[in-house]
């Protein structure tokens, strides 16, 4: 961590929370809300820690994150004033692209099981496309009881979720695929 003093760069992005369905699925998603920048002097990380001190005391939204960058770091840090934690959906914020929905129909008809992994390709999926500008994070995750698996991807990267209570019945699932392929 840095602790020169110079021009810091400062940007803090609110968010509101909200909830989006995608088919049989509800999604926890954040919407964003303001975003401020400006231009500090001092030390990065601690403009970072003051900026996170004073926003923290604002109610703008449920979720921020600020980003500091200076010559040579960068650090960015989120904080959630009124945003309770929840089920972690992706590691950071990150804007929701499309979801896709493995249900439990699907299963016995993949290609190809393999020891203890569901193997599939992503045109098994039924895919949503997201046409708005929302990011997931911490939220929550509510599926009709024949969604098995929910696949989102984001401009981060893609992640598999899987419903709460699911991971039986894809155990059950699995056992009884793989014992009749024996």
């Amino acid at each position: 961590m840095s602790k020169t003093s110079g021009n810091v760069k400062v940007t803090i992005k609110w968010f509101i929370s909200d909830k989006k369905t995608y088919g049989p699925v509800e999604i926890g998603v954040l919407r964003p809300g303001r975003e401020y920048e400006s231009v500090e002097v001092g030390s990065p990380i601690e403009i970072l820690l003051n900026v996170i001190e004073k926003s923290t005391k604002s109610r703008e939204g449920d979720y921020f994150e600020v980003t500091v960058e200076a010559p040579g770091i960068i650090e960015v840090m989120g904080e959630s004033p009124k945003y309770r934690s929840q089920r972690m959906l992706f590691p950071r914020p990150a804007r929701l692209v499309r979801v896709g929905i493995l249900r439990s129909e699907r299963i016995g008809s993949l290609p190809s099981v393999s020891g203890d992994y569901i193997v599939f390709k992503r045109d098994d999926l039924e895919w949503y496309e997201e046409g708005e500008e929302v990011y997931v994070y911490e939220g929550s995750l509510q599926a009709s009881e024949d969604v098995v698996l929910v696949y989102i991807e984001t401009a981060l990267g893609p992640r598999i979720l899987i419903p709460p209570g699911r991971e039986k019945f894809l155990r059950d699932a699995l056992s009884h695929t793989l014992s009749s392929a024996e």
